[in-house]
């Protein structure tokens, strides 16, 4: 765990997980709340100390590789502090045991109590095999490691965390991860996260024009490496056009996330995102109907 200033969340994190590791390895990249001496005085963690790259984005994502490398374990559990496990430790101890050699992680349902709206769902590979790395400059993850070197992860029943947000932290960590997306794009252009989630958080900002602007960049990227990312563009602007009552392009977005997710349907990713066939359905039904203003993104949390 990659943390700073955690000190009102952290224990709650930590203590929901205790049943499941054998090992707790965290970062502190600058904490001025005491959440060092916090950890040591309550568990005994020694936490180790780093900085984060102002050229990189102030990625974690090379403070969290360095400590999976540390680990003993075969397994990984990877946690924000805003997080806490809800599935048994033993519960998740049986799937590993369990698991068959070519399964390189678990995805789990991500539950969302974000502050100011109702609580949602996601989807988060947050169990995986040592030995992978997490990958990107913002909003980095596992599975695009696992999908580089043609593995595969799969769904776990039952794997749950929750996810508690701090509210005095969001806006600021909203404007930091705009500035760090609209640096990531220019540094790494085909990496195709940067543009979705841009995009994405414009939509919901109201800014529809600059969302499109983004998000046609992964419409238009290669989807081989970000299958999943490519259709949830086209889900986004399929809303755009549903808002402008554009019927025809609506239709043709609907066409290419068909044609899409067939292609991909073998994809590792793409088969736990078990709710786009029928929005996929609803959506085109909307439009035949006469219903095009029903037409709603699927909310993901960013």
């Amino acid at each position: 765990m990659v943390v700073k200033n955690e000190a009102n969340r952290i224990l709650g994190c930590i203590d929901s997980a205790l049943a499941a590791v054998d090992e707790i390895h965290i970062t502190d990249t600058g904490s001025t709340d005491g959440t060092p001496e916090l950890l040591r005085q309550r568990y005994g963690i020694k936490v180790d100390h780093g900085q984060l790259d102002p050229e990189r984005c102030y990625t974690i994502a090379d403070q969290a590789n360095r400590l999976y490398e540390k680990t003993r374990c075969d397994w990984i559990l990877n946690l924000d502090a805003d997080e806490r496990l809800v599935t048994p430790g033993e519960d998740l101890r049986s799937a590993i045991r369990s698991a068959g050699s070519g399964v390189r992680g678990f995805f789990g349902a991500w539950r969302n109590y974000v502050p100011g709206t109702s609580v949602f769902d996601d989807y988060k590979l947050s169990l995986f095999r040592r030995g992978h790395r997490t990958l990107g400059l913002v909003h980095d993850n596992v599975q695009t490691d696992i999908r580089r070197v043609d593995q595969h992860a799969e769904w776990l029943d039952g794997f749950e965390i929750s996810h508690f947000p701090e509210p005095i932290k969001m806006d600021s960590k909203r404007r930091r991860s705009l500035w760090r997306l609209e640096k990531a794009i220019r540094m790494e252009p085909d990496w195709l996260r940067y543009p979705w989630f841009f995009g994405y958080t414009k939509y919901l900002q109201g800014e529809h024009a600059n969302a499109w602007e983004l998000l046609d960049r992964v419409r238009r990227g290669n989807a081989s490496h970000f299958p999943v990312e490519s259709l949830n563009a086209r889900m986004v602007m399929t809303a755009i056009a549903a808002s402008r009552d554009d019927r025809k392009l609506a239709r043709c977005l609907i066409g290419e996330m068909e044609s899409l997710h067939a292609a991909f349907a073998g994809d590792f990713e793409v088969a736990v995102n078990f709710e786009l066939p029928g929005w996929i359905e609803h959506a085109r039904d909307s439009i035949e109907s006469g219903h095009i203003d029903k037409i709603q993104p699927r909310r993901f949390a960013c």
